[in-house]
């Protein structure tokens, strides 16, 4: 009689580990092999659910009949969101399954779809089904508001919160004006949030006084990362920080009462981590105003981008018989204290700054004196990028061993980044001049300052990064390559000044033409 030979399940496990998690068609073809392996497959395929659905503007019925943003599928056929509804709706427990939720809003033009009365819309009927992620992404490019988003939306927006519970990381940087009242509603083992602009508009809520707001004691949310990606609106998290809310009249949309709760709906209390981008637009004084939210003695990890309010320009000569020539041009830093102080933040183990340098090749003008000569020049923040490295926590006293420094300052790696920009008319060697010759010691001596002070206790990493971005006149882009910038850099003897015991790392990271 014939022996029955069966391969051991585990042998099968291994087989199936090859499969990629984002081979979703493999993975349902094994899923129906067997019954022993349909839930381990079914576990793969949902765990990471990436939906997409197209911003569109319809008539709300639910308010009084005005104009909504709503997430509505795709026209052009059967959308993943549908066959997942379907999913669901025949087996409700899959839903367990699905731990990481990508929603991505498409926008098709800046008025999305004003005509549309009706679009099918399944993430309504989708969205509630869910109840086990842990990570939660809306993005989008849209600067359609939250408050233009359809009350049910909304409804449903925070039905995720509340129901999901173990939602840890929550990104809603595609949320545009997004109601900071919300984020009460996150679950409190949220560690991570990452937000755009937000609003401290709210609505009048049924029954309730205007005059005497009935939220005024309530939830605060209090994560421990924080990442915010636009802070165009940068007073409204200010004032939100503050305890201010502002009240809108559903009916006439006008505020009719701004007040401040007894503790914000956001705090930094508890950061160890903030991260803020896209500040260009933002002074000084708004980025000292957001980090006095911050505990100095929680506060670990720092990363922000210069504000474009501190800048320095200098006007650089090119003359055939003369050697080359920075002259100082202008400090915007002057107008504006623009001193950043984090000296107190003793907790700080890590700092990136991005910066910006662009370099603008000036015209050409021989006509005078017969001598070819030019006046470009070169735009950097990085006086006032070494003067707050200048000010970062160090150890008083120089004797002090790493055990005794316990609660004392622990700062390990300071990054600065910049954003390169070379507009170039005609002459790509006048850019690579510019960059051998421009003079990185403050930086690197600020940078140097901070190793040494810390060079009892441990080492600190200081790392200087470029990333290059190549643009002509008149759509004319030049030929260059990295190599050559690598090359210009290699030769900067100011940036030499960073090698031997705790060297400053020069290098570049990316090239866009």
């Amino acid at each position: 009689m014939a022996q029955h030979n069966s391969t051991p399940y585990e042998i099968y496990q291994e087989i199936f580990s090859y499969i990629s998690d984002d081979d979703k068609a493999t993975l349902s073809a094994c899923s129906q092999i067997s019954p022993w392996f349909r839930k381990s497959m079914q576990e793969r395929m949902l765990r990471c659910v990436n939906l997409e659905y197209s911003e569109k503007c319809v008539t709300d019925f639910t308010n009084y009949g005005r104009k909504s943003i709503v997430w509505a599928d795709d026209s052009s056929g059967s959308s993943k969101s549908e066959r997942l509804l379907s999913a669901l709706e025949s087996s409700q427990e899959l839903a367990k399954y699905i731990k990481e939720l990508k929603i991505t809003i498409k926008t098709h033009d800046h008025n999305p779809g004003h005509h549309a009365v009706y679009e099918t819309t399944t993430a309504n009927v989708l969205l509630p089904y869910l109840f086990s992620l842990t990570t939660l992404s809306v993005l989008s490019t849209s600067s359609s508001p939250y408050e233009t988003y359809s009350k049910p939306l909304q409804s449903i927006i925070r039905q995720l919160f509340e129901k999901n519970t173990n939602l840890t990381n929550v990104n809603l940087s595609g949320i545009y004006g997004f109601s900071i009242a919300e984020v009460q509603h996150l679950p409190s083992n949220v560690n991570s949030l990452t937000l755009s602009t937000i609003s401290n508009l709210r609505p009048l809520l049924p029954g309730e006084n205007a005059s005497s707001p009935g939220d005024k004691d309530g939830l605060t949310f209090t994560p421990i990362s924080l990442y915010i990606k636009d802070t165009a609106h940068v007073g409204d998290f200010i004032s939100a920080l503050r305890c201010g809310v502002q009240v809108r009249d559903q009916y006439t949309y006008n505020i009719i009462h701004e007040y401040k709760r007894r503790a914000p709906y956001l705090s930094f209390a508890m950061l160890e981590s903030l991260e803020i981008s896209n500040i260009k637009t933002l002074v000084v004084a708004n980025l000292r105003a957001l980090l006095s939210f911050v505990d100095p003695q929680k506060l670990q990890n720092l990363r922000f981008q210069t504000p474009l309010s501190v800048y320095t320009i200098y006007s650089i000569s090119f003359q055939d018989s003369q050697p080359f020539n920075f002259m100082f041009g202008y400090d915007s830093g002057l107008s504006e204290s623009p001193k950043l102080d984090l000296a107190g933040f003793s907790r700080l183990k890590s700092l990136e700054v991005s910066g910006a340098m662009m370099f603008t090749q000036g015209i050409v003008n021989s006509f005078s004196t017969g001598i070819g000569s030019s006046f470009s020049t070169m735009t950097t923040n990085i006086p006032w990028i070494s003067q707050v490295i200048d000010r970062l926590p160090h150890p008083d006293h120089s004797l002090m061993s790493a055990v005794e420094n316990t609660q004392g300052p622990s700062l390990r790696s300071i990054r600065v980044v910049f954003e390169v920009t070379l507009t170039v008319m005609n002459d790509m060697n006048q850019a690579l001049d510019a960059f051998s010759l421009f003079d990185f010691s403050p930086l690197i001596n600020s940078i140097k300052s901070i190793q040494r002070r810390y060079q009892h206790l441990h080492d600190v990493v200081g790392s200087l990064d470029f990333q290059v971005k190549v643009q002509g006149h008149d759509d004319h882009i030049p030929i260059f390559q990295r190599d050559k910038f690598v090359e210009a850099l290699s030769e900067n003897h100011t940036l030499q000044n960073g090698a031997g015991h705790n060297e400053v790392l020069v290098r570049v990271l990316t090239l866009d033409t």
